[in-house]
């Protein structure tokens, strides 16, 4: 199971504004073994290892706080499957790398 209710292990992360680093905590496994996604910085939390033959199972709750451009909009968020090529390839320019993968989503969108 790659969320093991622990800690984040199986994956790493990538934020615009740290890459690698998350030093806001923006995945964190709570003591209850939720994950939490704060929302407080574009990216995403990705598996170290490729995977295929898969069952997945997502509940998702908002949060009641909106970030950054989103602030004054609805609350908007996916889940990407199937991500290929490196770190940060789509949503961003050749000289500042975007928040996400290119990859197949599944968006959630508040209303």
């Amino acid at each position: 199971m790659l969320l093991n209710g622990k800690d984040l292990s199986p994956w790493y992360t990538w934020l615009t504004d740290t890459r690698h680093v998350d030093p806001r905590q923006v995945f964190k496994v709570q003591p209850d073994g939720v994950l939490r996604i704060s929302g407080d910085g574009f990216g995403g939390l990705i598996t170290r290892n490729e995977y295929a033959n898969y069952h997945l199972v997502m509940e998702y709750r908002w949060g009641v706080e909106t970030w950054l451009t989103r602030k004054d909009r609805a609350r908007d968020s996916g889940l990407l499957l199937h991500c290929q090529g490196p770190d940060g390839n789509f949503g961003g320019s050749k000289d500042k790398p975007g928040p996400w993968m290119t990859s197949i989503e599944c968006q959630i969108i508040e209303g």
